[in-house]
């Protein structure tokens, strides 16, 4: 059976940020989630579940300026600050949940996905064992208006706090009828986009082909072969360059963005599990 429970931890610069965990009795690992953009760590409820079921504990937290966390909404001074908070984060469920004779893997959806690759080549493999990339931003497949994209650009310096609505659509996302009526309506999601994220992205897709190959640690990535958000090509590009000696790429054909939501879940739970199965090797 499933506990969940719910908290506070201290970011990069003190910042206020929220987490939950859904902990089982005796678990072969733990899954530590990183969200997308405008989504929050409740997004991830039915995900935990499915992991739960399978016998892994699952602990999401709150980017800054997302959900329950502290900051304003679609805003960072630096992109850079996610993956700092993801260190915090790390060494805060490694020193108060997480035993250090079980396997932790990283997973990052979308943006998520782009901040844990930032962080493993900012970090090293730290505590982790693995990581897990669904769907993840290395470029975008959106077309932003030019002029919201040069506006962005003059705004980085001069209004940085700016944000405008991002440009995604709910339908390009997944097409479960249930979600797709829910999102918005969900208090916690948000569709707006400041400069300084928005321009932060834009330089670590630039930045990305020349510093993955110093991650080394396990790696999986999936994809969606119908992704209308981020650009797959760009991931596969990225892919290609990452060092890890064991990685493996996974193209879901017949999905949308959020591929674990969509057509093609099962299979993408199935390869997942067998994923994080085969990590026998903990980190010291």
């Amino acid at each position: 059976m499933s506990q969940r429970f719910e908290g506070h931890f201290r970011g990069y610069q003190n910042i206020e940020l929220f987490y939950q965990g859904w902990e089982i009795k005796n678990p072969a690992g733990n899954l530590i989630v990183t969200h997308g953009i405008s989504e929050h760590s409740e997004s991830y409820h039915s995900f935990a579940s499915k992991l739960n079921q399978h016998g892994w504990n699952v602990y999401a937290w709150d980017l800054r300026g997302h959900g329950r966390s502290e900051g304003q909404r679609g805003y960072v001074s630096s992109f850079d600050e996610y993956e700092k908070d993801l260190r915090y984060f790390s060494r805060y469920l490694h020193k108060s949940y997480i035993k250090k004779d079980l396997p932790s893997v990283a997973f990052g959806h979308s943006m998520g996905g782009l901040i844990t690759t930032k962080y493993f080549i900012a970090y090293g493999r730290t505590e982790f064992s693995g990581c897990v990339l669904s769907s993840p931003a290395m470029g975008i497949n959106i077309e932003v208006p030019a002029w919201k994209a040069k506006a962005a650009k003059l705004a980085n310096d001069w209004l940085p706090r700016l944000t405008l609505p991002s440009e995604i659509e709910f339908t390009d996302l997944n097409r479960d009828p249930d979600l797709l009526e829910f999102y918005p309506r969900d208090p916690l999601r948000h569709e707006k986009v400041s400069p300084r994220l928005y321009m932060g992205m834009m330089d670590s897709f630039n930045q990305l082909p020349q510093l993955v190959g110093e991650i080394q640690l396990p790696l999986l990535m999936q994809l969606a072969g119908l992704d209308k958000v981020v650009d797959s090509e760009s991931a596969k590009a990225v892919f290609e360059k990452i060092g890890s000696p064991i990685k493996k790429l996974i193209v879901y054909e017949n999905s949308l963005h959020e591929i674990y939501n969509d057509l093609e879940n099962m299979q993408v739970f199935k390869d997942l599990f067998q994923f994080i199965d085969s990590l026998k090797e903990v980190p010291s």
